[in-house]
């Protein structure tokens, strides 16, 4: 991987894709991965879910990840990327 990507999360919308806008409801924010020769620095990124839309805290939690490149106007799917997600953490307020 060589460009830089973006990764748009999305919160139960399973059929979001690139042309899914970022004003949709079930959006909640960016992954930024930004390759420097070549490879990718782990990185972590943490998401508030507490505006998240028709999040229903006892049903299993479905995140949808869009690797996205260009502009919001004109997304492209990233070509001959291979992306790995070693791990996902829910924390919750108490």
């Amino acid at each position: 991987m060589t460009q830089p990507v973006r990764i748009n999360v999305f919160i139960g919308k399973p059929d979001a894709t690139r042309n899914t806008s970022t004003d949709d409801p079930h959006f909640i924010g960016t992954i930024a991965l930004l390759p420097r020769n070549g490879r990718l620095k782990s990185t972590g990124r943490i998401f508030d879910l507490s505006n998240a839309a028709g999040l229903d805290t006892a049903a299993p939690l479905q995140v949808t990840l869009v690797p996205v490149v260009g502009t919001n106007s004109t997304p492209q799917s990233p070509r001959d990327a291979a992306l790995s997600i070693g791990k996902i953490y829910i924390r919750t307020a108490n």
